[in-house]
């Protein structure tokens, strides 16, 4: 998963594919071995949290291994760092932040509606939403002591209408790969060929449709979903309806024979929370 941006040469396409000179190559002068020593410590600390190289000479890069520093062994600092710092890395790729003082609350609503629900694990404590939100209060808590910002009175208040939301996507997630379908580990759920092969009846129906859906309607014997961008309605079997809530983002697969009216709920990729929906328009996903 990346963000959208369109490469400045005016073509319209994505800067991924278009011009050759956006692929980005950072250069770091060592001046004498010093240098290149408190750099090497950089790197074996930050790969502890599998920080990309390059955001070590961001401004990002010493702010989050400081603060891995102050508790080494904490699972759940690291597990945040790890979550966070792709978001920086890989997600914001082509649109990153120039400092901490240039971020604004989209930054946070982006990482916490979109990215967040992306990186979720499975896990049967359900406890990976508690952990990365917990720490991230504690993180803001720390930046604004650090750096002088002021993010952690907005960041609660955010938090006080997220939580609950990325709550529910997780269990939806694990109800739909745990208990719909236990033979999927999370090992496969980034890679939708193996799905295929876990599903025995998937290639069977003759159409098949992989997309985002909102849920906009819930009753007894089936779920309507929306397609996220043409709004096209399915009238959908197969979703655990106990688990799922009116505005949710689901992605993943739904298959039907051509003499079917209803469709039927296949494969799961990922949930997210309504407030995805104005920033889902601009990302791109590793498809497969």
């Amino acid at each position: 998963m990346k963000k959208l941006v369109f490469c400045e040469c005016g073509s319209g396409k994505p800067k991924d594919f278009c011009c050759a000179s956006n692929t980005n190559v950072i250069e770091l002068p060592f001046h004498n071995p010093t240098e290149y020593q408190s750099f090497y410590q950089k790197v074996q600390i930050s790969s502890q949290f599998h920080f990309r190289y390059r955001g070590i000479a961001e401004f990002y890069g010493d702010t989050l291994i400081k603060y891995k520093l102050e508790k080494p062994g904490s699972k759940s600092r690291n597990t945040f760092l790890t979550v966070f710092g792709q978001y920086l890395t890989d997600y914001l790729e082509d649109a990153p932040p120039s400092s901490w003082q240039d971020i604004d609350i989209a930054f946070w609503e982006e990482f916490l509606f979109v990215y967040v629900p992306y990186q979720i694990k499975l896990s049967p404590e359900e406890n990976e939403v508690e952990d990365i939100l917990l720490e991230l209060t504690r993180f803001t808590r720390w930046l604004d002591r650090k750096i002088g910002c002021k993010w952690s009175p907005l960041i609660t208040k955010l938090l006080y209408e997220v939580k609950p939301q990325l709550k529910d996507c997780e269990h939806l997630l694990n109800v739909l790969f745990v208990k719909t379908n236990p033979q999927l580990v999370h090992s496969q759920k980034q890679n939708f060929p193996a799905y295929g092969k876990a599903v025995p009846a998937f290639e069977h129906f003759q159409e098949r449709q992989f997309n985002i859906f909102e849920v906009t309607a819930i009753n007894d014997s089936f779920t309507v979903l929306s397609q996220f961008v043409h709004h096209t309605a399915y009238h959908v079997t197969g979703l655990p309806t106990e688990a799922i809530h009116l505005g949710m983002l689901l992605f993943g697969t739904i298959g039907k024979n051509k003499d079917e009216t209803t469709w039927t709920w296949l494969l799961p990729q990922g949930v997210y929370p309504n407030g995805a929906k104005k920033f889902l328009l601009h990302v791109m996903f590793n498809m497969f």
